[in-house]
């Protein structure tokens, strides 16, 4: 562990670099401390780097190590909402897998939209793409299905169509679910 004076240091370093990262310009990812060394990763716009580096050179009397890290990744560690939507329906389809589903054998697959009083609109658009409105209404979500076989670029379809519907009324699509027709 650093001393409390090189501790100090690296903080005030640190909130330097995060300064360079404010407005959207990049992020600090992760931090290490140990070997004497502080080593940080972060992401960014170009040019930045240069000033971060910069920075870095400037302070001679401790030893910090930057590590700029590739967009990809960080896309990975903090996906968009659709994109994080799109990972899910992998880990249901996956986990209906683990449980013994035969994916070919049609069931009812539920979707569920909330944090909406604009139920007439939205349940029109939904019955236009071809879902069945459940009759239990909530005061803010809707409860909707389709009854089709498990079919991952179909659901994944479904997923986009409603990201983009809820987008475009100002509410959140919570997912889907289904349950488990066993092999035979």
């Amino acid at each position: 562990m650093p001393n409390a004076e090189t501790q100090q240091l690296y903080y005030a370093v640190e909130d330097e670099l995060a300064g360079i990262l404010s407005n959207g310009a990049g992020e600090i990812v992760a931090r290490r401390t140990g070997q004497n060394m502080r080593s940080v990763w972060y992401c960014a716009q170009e040019g930045v780097g240069v000033k971060a580096h910069a920075l870095i050179r400037a302070v001679r009397t401790i030893s910090i190590d930057l590590h700029p890290v590739p967009l990809a990744e960080i896309t990975a560690l903090h996906p968009t909402p659709l994109e994080g939507h799109l990972a899910r329906d992998h880990d249901v389809v996956y986990s209906l897998a683990q449980n013994g589903d035969d994916h070919s054998i049609a069931r009812k697959i539920d979707h569920f939209i909330y944090g909406t009083n604009n139920h007439d609109a939205i349940e029109a658009r939904l019955r236009k793409l071809g879902f069945a409105i459940e009759p239990d209404r909530r005061s803010d979500a809707i409860l909707f299905f389709r009854v089709s076989p498990i079919d991952i670029d179909a659901i994944q379809n479904d997923t986009r169509l409603l990201m983009s519907l809820c987008a475009e009324f100002g509410c959140e699509y919570d997912g889907w679910g289904a349950p488990v027709m066993p092999r035979k």
